[in-house]
């Protein structure tokens, strides 16, 4: 390329930029990742002089756990992997909280955290602990445990009520699909509704990932572009209410994501842009079973073309046979 048509080419690009940004800024897609040690080999003391990895291309055929974990087993001979890299570097610092730190520190539900008052009780003061809260002083927040079964029995006091799930899409299956003309830059739309009923709201119990926020009614997951089986690899995390009935339900809509620059710019001189999004596709997961227990699995579900009202009397023998499959923990 010569020197002219790559100056054009960029001041071409710059001129597009803002617009892109306005109209999909809401989608995000990984184009890179890396890797680095948090603890010392062979220990458990924080390894502060650890460096990141290059920045790897992240690959559609490698965005799965499996894959990703299959290249951090060795991860002394990473460099050794047939991984293509992206010219930069990332470069975070890790070290250690001091027990008396004047940072703000929540827990796993966005909650001060108790505080030990000189007479050993237990004390809060939500007020002091959250005016430390500000961009320039991030808080700290703990890290939430998943004790199972073979853990040995904790005998920590339980001082509060935690009820999270946490919903992880993994795949769509798509490729063979003939409903919908375009459906290869696919988004999830995840919500949490308690009812199947025609114009239901969805209700605000998810944690936000927008600043500012710290619950919402939906959360789309990244977009794989020109994709018709996409990996998904967002982590949904929602409070839950604390009594659950057979209506509380997961409902999971498909986007298909416009991203035409030709369609973007012929639209720049209208007075309202189309939104970039297509529904082309529904699911649903109901939580609890007639028991009333948690369905705490590995689900494959049908993927329906419409959206029918009381939709969660329907079997998946009754909707279509596209398949999704979301792992709740």
């Amino acid at each position: 390329m010569k020197l002219g048509d790559a100056v054009k080419s960029t001041q071409r690009i710059l001129q597009q930029v803002p617009l892109l940004c306005s109209r999909l800024g809401t989608y995000h897609m990984a184009f890179a990742w890396a890797a680095r040690p948090v603890f010392q080999s062979g220990g458990n003391k924080l390894d502060l002089t650890a460096e990141f990895t290059a920045l790897y291309k992240q690959e559609r055929e490698r965005l799965s756990n499996e894959e990703l974990l299959k290249i951090l087993s060795d991860f002394k001979n990473i460099h050794k992997a047939k991984l293509q890299t992206i010219p930069g570097s990332l470069v975070v610092d890790v070290v250690p909280q001091p027990p008396q730190s004047k940072t703000a520190t929540l827990t796993s539900s966005l909650l001060p955290v108790r505080s030990r008052g000189r007479g050993g009780g237990a004390d809060r003061d939500d007020t002091d602990t959250l005016s430390r809260v500000s961009p320039s002083c991030p808080p700290c927040l703990e890290v939430q445990e998943f004790l199972g079964g073979f853990h040995a029995p904790r005998i920590d006091p339980h001082l509060s009520l935690t009820h999270h799930l946490y919903v992880y899409p993994v795949t769509l299956k798509y490729d063979s699909q003939k409903a919908f003309a375009k459906a290869r830059n696919i988004s999830c739309w995840v919500q949490f509704k308690s009812s199947d009923v025609k114009g239901a709201k969805a209700l605000p119990v998810i944690y936000s990932s927008a600043p500012g926020t710290v619950f919402c009614d939906g959360l789309h997951t990244t977009v794989l572009h020109h994709c018709t089986s996409p990996t998904f690899y967002t982590e949904v995390k929602l409070s839950l209410p604390i009594a659950l009935s057979p209506s509380h339900h997961l409902l999971f809509t498909f986007y298909h994501i416009s991203c035409d620059i030709a369609k973007t710019t012929k639209a720049k001189s209208s007075i309202r842009q189309p939104p970039p999004e297509t529904i082309v596709g529904y699911a649903w997961l109901p939580l609890v079973d007639e028991q009333g227990r948690l369905l705490e699995d590995t689900h494959s579900l049908p993927v329906a073309a419409n959206l029918p009202p009381n939709y969660l009397q329907f079997t998946s023998s009754k909707v279509c046979n596209y398949s999704i499959t979301t792992v709740g923990n």
